[in-house]
């Protein structure tokens, strides 16, 4: 008998998956074949279900241990001159494997070379330095975004300068941590702040820059209140300074330094004091963007930062829980393997940098009180190709798709320890907040940060009639940027709906302020600045 050739399994055109279904076909055209013309040979029958399950158990344990299968095509013969003709016609799959461990390598080295530059901010000498971003900014979309649920909100088309962060940033927070976002691209400056981060107030040694000559040079803190051997003295010439006065002027002038000075002393009473930063650095610059937007949502209470470069659409999203007790960032872009930058953390006062597991940590004290303080920021990415390394200062992040930070501060601060307000330590507990944050499932955190605030936020709501104004004035006040219709009303161009909007925006943003800065449990709020670490030195002196 000729022998009976079925021809080569391997199509040399069409798409793999064709190819791969045509050779199924013929190779069960070839047992058919085979069965029919030497049914002595055929023993093949179709295996049972059981059978099919353990060949798959049994296929997935050789496949572990083997290398990749390579198929072959069969040319059937006479069973004495059966031949197998082995042709392999798949790609060796390591090829594949060495372009995706070339390419890690590269990133790799990239990374390391970007986590041997000091992080942004302070030099050698510790005096922070920073630029601002240098790049062209794009036509931005004038079009308005009206959204008829949420209208309240501030908004910008370019970054906070870092000259003029603190009066320029949009705040976040929850009572214990205050966060100052100003939106940079290129780098980007998050000032931390902590009400019970204060320079002065009870401790044990002298107070240097306290008023007055002789004792009250050695004398410290005293909460306002003179020393009780000069209360009778001073009770006695304040009486009859105020007699004096109301003969002379009918009343007591209430800016005359004397007066100041006869009710209390200062000595030691000190400021709120700046804790640190949270920089985020591009580690790929942009020069060209477009479609700038730094925006406050006063419905949900969130602060997001937006733009576009080289096709891609980049976001850093901003919100502190009280719930949780835990600010977060979370970054994204449009693309895979869009998000490259470099997390640090610092402060201006003396302090020992860590890093656990990419979580990193600040822990320090005053030196005007010693009192202590401790921040900790956990970093998360998500995407399968990105490459992350880290020190004790800085976490480098390279094409990730997301990554999100949970960051908060906390001091020694305790009412209860008067007069030191030195309670603990708080790094233990603060650890172990920022790390069940990390842990959970981030948008039930952000769901519960909103219902948090949405409670409290929309249990008032401010109405003026004059506000409604036509289809046109409506699209014209969503048009507006904050900064641009405060302008327009301080140049007096603005109609009667624009200034109503602006004065209802105004009042909801002082409640929004409350809602972030003072929670309870927490202190109340000072009316301080917030103070940059470049001016540390001003306000915490020993």
């Amino acid at each position: 008998m000729d022998p009976v050739q079925l021809g080569p399994l391997r199509e040399k055109q069409g798409p793999p998956e064709k190819r791969s279904k045509r050779i199924r076909q013929r190779l069960w055209f070839s047992l058919t074949t085979v069965e029919k013309l030497f049914p002595s040979l055929s023993t093949w029958k179709q295996p049972s279900h059981q059978s099919q399950e353990q060949d798959r158990v049994m296929d997935r344990e050789q496949t572990r241990s083997q290398k990749p299968f390579s198929a072959s095509r069969f040319i059937v013969q006479d069973p004495s001159q059966s031949v197998l003709d082995s042709t392999d016609f798949v790609d060796d799959p390591s090829d594949q494997e060495k372009e995706k461990e070339k390419e890690r390598e590269l990133l790799e080295k990239e990374c390391l070379q970007h986590l041997l530059r000091p992080p942004y901010g302070p030099n050698v000498l510790g005096v922070p330095i920073y630029e601002n971003d240098s790049m062209t900014l794009q036509s931005f979309r004038d079009e308005p975004e009206p959204d008829a649920k949420t209208p309240l909100r501030l908004w910008y088309k370019k970054a906070a300068t870092s000259d003029a962060l603190p009066e320029e940033g949009l705040v976040v927070g929850n009572g214990q941590t205050q966060v100052l976002v100003g939106g940079g691209i290129n780098v980007e400056r998050l000032l931390l702040h902590n009400p019970s981060c204060w320079s002065g107030g009870p401790h044990d040694f002298q107070v240097t820059n306290a008023d007055g000559d002789g004792d009250d040079k050695d004398r410290g803190y005293r909460g306002g209140n003179i020393a009780e051997d000069e209360a009778p003295q001073r009770q006695q010439t304040l009486k009859e300074y105020r007699e004096k006065m109301v003969e002379k002027h009918g009343a007591v002038v209430a800016k005359d330094p004397i007066v100041k000075r006869l009710m209390g002393k200062e000595d030691g009473f000190g400021a709120a004091a700046p804790f640190g930063e949270l920089v985020v650095e591009e580690l790929h610059p942009f020069s060209r963007v477009s479609d700038y937007r730094r925006q406050l949502d006063l419905a949900t209470g969130v602060v997001n930062v937006t733009w576009t470069a080289d096709g891609v659409s980049y976001s850093r999203e901003h919100y502190c829980s009280a719930p949780d007790s835990v600010c977060v960032m979370r970054i994204r872009g449009s693309k895979p393997k869009s998000v490259n930058i470099k997390i640090s953390l610092w402060t201006p006062h003396e302090a020992e940098y860590t890093n656990v597991h990419n979580k990193l940590g600040i822990h320090g004290h005053l030196r005007s009180n010693n009192l202590t303080i401790d921040a900790q920021a956990a970093v998360k990415a998500d995407g399968a190709s990105g490459v992350s390394m880290s020190n004790s200062q800085q976490v480098i992040l390279m094409a990730f798709d997301t990554a999100t930070v949970y960051y908060s501060t906390a001091t020694g601060w305790n009412a209860a320890g008067y007069p030191g307000f030195e309670d603990k330590d708080p790094h233990d507990l603060l650890s172990t907040t920022v790390t069940k944050a990390s842990e959970a499932f981030l948008p039930d955190l952000l769901q519960k940060y909103t219902d948090d605030y949405s409670k409290l936020y929309n249990s008032f709501e401010l109405r003026f009639d004059r506000a409604e104004g036509t289809e046109e004035e409506k699209e014209n006040v969503l048009r507006w940027t904050t900064d641009e219709l405060l302008q327009s009303i301080k140049d007096g161009h603005a109609s009667e709906a624009e200034k109503a909007y602006f004065d209802m925006l105004m009042v909801q943003y002082s409640r929004y302020l409350l809602i972030a800065m003072s929670r309870p449990g927490s202190l109340p709020i000072s009316g301080s600045r917030f103070w940059t670490p470049e001016e540390a030195a001003l306000v915490d002196r020993p």
